[in-house]
């Protein structure tokens, strides 16, 4: 996919070698890193993946996405921004073609409930005879008869719109 178009409504504070450049995937794991990717280093509480610029880079990474600068290799597209996170929010959203869009979506927050009613919602849209709910919690995701277990209690933004993506 065009660098261009993943990157769509993202603040970027500067960028060099963003057009006609083709994409494979996108990561924020540096280890997961293949020739031609996207790498966007998340800034967490503990550990800045920032550091892991160079691994990337060494992985073949086509361009990276980060809060700090950094000595780029030639040919690969250096992306500044201010925040990481919401920077990542935009760029799979972008990625996987704004699945949200096509799907009804129903979201709940608390501190305690919040999976019984999702079981709820989900057997009352079953039963209304409407198309397959899907559900993405704290036990597992579920959609189109298959399960899935959570490895966290919210999925990152590339887990989250590629199910998202499948669903629709």
């Amino acid at each position: 996919m065009d660098l261009k178009k993943i990157l769509k409504g993202v603040k970027i504070r500067a960028g060099e070698n963003i057009g006609g450049i083709d994409i494979n995937k996108i990561t924020d794991d540096s280890r997961k890193v293949g020739v031609g990717d996207l790498f966007v280093a998340l800034r967490g509480y503990s550990l800045d993946a920032s550091k892991f610029v160079g691994f990337a880079l060494k992985a073949g990474a086509r361009a990276i996405v980060t809060e700090k600068d950094f000595n780029s290799s030639p040919g690969v597209s250096k992306i500044l921004v201010d925040d990481t996170r919401s920077a990542m929010s935009i760029i799979a959203d972008n990625f996987y073609g704004h699945p949200s869009r096509k799907l009804k979506v129903i979201g709940i927050t608390g501190t305690n409930g919040k999976t019984t009613i999702a079981y709820l919602i989900e057997n009352i849209v079953k039963a209304a005879g409407k198309a397959d709910a899907g559900v993405i919690g704290t036990i597992n995701y579920r959609f189109k008869g298959k399960v899935f277990p959570a490895l966290n209690t919210t999925p990152g933004p590339m887990i989250l719109q590629g199910m998202l993506a499948e669903m629709a």
